[in-house]
């Protein structure tokens, strides 16, 4: 299978350079060119590009404006700006100096051969690649191959950021699943890892939206992030989740519940509370509750 060309943005308010290094880059990457900062600013997070070349110089919005309204949001100050400068050496020394100290990975003089101008593009490239490889692993719990504990608080942060911005909706379902030693005790533990994995992934596949999260919240305890759903909608996946892991049918012999392995859910719902982790006690508290009269099913809450 043929792999997917890396996006690449341009900003430059010149007609020839956008088309002379969109020439340069065009059979090696998917080039966005855009003449103003403005409009690449409205765009540059659905096209989330894997590097950004950014004119210093350019009318209403400059590059040194347009790097600091990358580096201030969250969600792509990481991706690498290369700035770019008409200016000769003499003249360009203290726009370099500047590019660096407000997050530039690198700095060129145009016009810029070629060959020297996509290798340094190839490299940072292969460097923002190998980051985001290594982020996705750090934040990705090896047994079950869901999120774990830091990604699960990072995008948890994030939601709740976007909840409160936009006043949306945001609902939790908090997961244990239900006497989870017995079963330990009963198989070993290497079984026990075993169960824990195809419940995540049993988590992970009964989401139907891009947006839902699952994560392994920790020991034997799960999460799933819920954006924009409401009381209803929420109960709806909690119902789900507990029907999923029963259909896994995995042997729970010592079981006091069911002669299977099942799960207990706790869900919360909520919109701009002022702290997430408010949510999160929400949550834990359902599950309780959901613990505390059965096990096997979900309790739920508003906030």
């Amino acid at each position: 299978m043929k792999k997917k060309k890396e996006p690449i943005m341009i900003i430059d308010d010149s007609k020839f350079m956008l088309m002379a290094i969109s020439n340069i880059l065009a059979p090696f990457y998917e080039v966005h060119p855009f003449g103003n900062a403005t409009e690449a600013m409205q765009n540059i997070e659905k096209i989330n590009p894997s590097l950004i070349l950014l004119d210093v110089v350019m009318p209403e919005v400059g590059g040194f404006e347009a790097i600091k309204i990358i580096k201030a949001n969250p969600d792509i100050r990481e991706i690498p700006v290369i700035m770019m400068t008409a200016h000769d050496q003499n003249e360009s020394s203290d726009d370099e100096v500047q590019c660096f100290m407000l997050g530039a990975v690198d700095f060129v003089h145009k016009p810029f051969k070629a060959p020297v101008a996509l290798a340094r593009v190839r490299t940072h490239v292969k460097l923002y690649e190998y980051h985001r490889e290594l982020e996705k692993t750090s934040i990705t719990d090896a047994l079950t191959g869901i999120y774990n504990r830091r990604g699960f608080d990072e995008l948890l942060h994030h939601e709740w950021s976007r909840s409160i911005r936009e006043d949306s909706l945001l609902s939790m379902c908090m997961l244990d699943i239900d006497h989870f030693k017995l079963y330990n005790d009963h198989y070993g533990h290497q079984e026990g890892d075993n169960a824990l994995h195809m419940v995540g992934q049993g988590i992970k596949n009964s989401l139907h939206r891009g947006t839902d999260i699952a994560a392994r919240y920790g020991g034997e305890e799960f999460a799933v992030i819920l954006p924009d759903v409401d009381e209803e909608g929420a109960a709806t996946v909690a119902e789900h989740l507990i029907q999923s892991i029963r259909a896994l049918n995995i042997k729970h012999e010592h079981s006091p519940v069911a002669g299977i392995v099942t799960v207990s859910v706790g869900v919360a719902t909520s919109r701009s509370i002022p702290a997430q982790e408010d949510l999160i006690k929400a949550a834990d508290e359902m599950l309780y509750q959901a613990k505390a009269t059965g096990r096997n099913r979900y309790c739920r809450t508003i906030l």
